[in-house]
């Protein structure tokens, strides 16, 4: 089957939405100063000590999404694996740091925003993904 034009659009925006969440993973495991230089210390602290377990749901939410997305452009099937995956990842991590996390920053309504939208793309591209699966796109 021919590769459709939107394939490339939804990969191509896809990796360069995720890979914000990657450079933010990459700023929050090394502690970069500049990065968290505007950040009151309560905010770095929770971060700086955020749990091995989930920083590992974390990686798995932002990178399975970012090699998802790639694996799209070469339309490769296992891009709907890692993209829900990616999305189960991120459902999980959102869900214990509103739930569960104790002295989790306050949220104001913009970062709200930000993370119904980062939901919302993460299921578009599950969807996407096993569409294209579905329909012989991806192989």
């Amino acid at each position: 089957m021919k590769r459709p034009w939107h394939l490339w659009v939804v990969g191509i925006v896809g990796a360069l939405w995720v890979s914000g969440g990657c450079f933010d993973f990459i700023m929050t495991v090394t502690r970069n100063e500049a990065y968290f230089a505007n950040f009151p210390e309560y905010v770095r602290e929770y971060f700086f000590n955020l749990p091995l377990w989930f920083m590992v749901v974390y990686a798995v939410a932002v990178w399975g999404g970012l090699i998802g997305c790639i694996l799209l452009l070469f339309r490769t099937k296992l891009a709907a694996t890692l993209l829900l995956l990616s999305f189960i990842a991120t459902v999980i991590s959102f869900g214990w740091t509103q739930l569960f996390a104790e002295n989790y920053p306050e949220m104001n309504v913009g970062q709200w925003i930000f993370t119904a939208a980062i939901l919302i793309v993460s299921t578009f591209l599950v969807w996407y993904s096993r569409r294209m699966a579905a329909t012989g796109v991806l192989q």
